[in-house]
């Protein structure tokens, strides 16, 4: 299923400067996995050498904050 990536200001430039770019996935890990893969760049600042999500983003699903260990549950769509 595709959904929106809404991409804060500061890493649009790693991204064509798109302000939101449509991914396909099924959860939030899903979804940010699939975002890197259009856009190579974005891999180091959003995942961290061990795979993980840097701590230092904010993801949020329909306005709402999504806890770090939801992320790979955490349906989107």
């Amino acid at each position: 299923m595709a959904v929106s990536v809404r991409l804060p200001r500061m890493l649009r430039k790693y991204a064509s400067d798109a302000e939101s770019v449509a991914c396909d996935g099924t959860t939030v890990l899903e979804a940010l996995g699939a975002l890197v893969v259009q856009h190579p760049d974005l891999k180091i600042r959003v995942f961290g050498s061990d795979g993980t999500v840097h701590p230092h983003l904010a993801v949020f699903h329909q306005d709402e904050l999504v806890e770090r260990t939801k992320y790979s549950t955490r349906k989107v769509g």
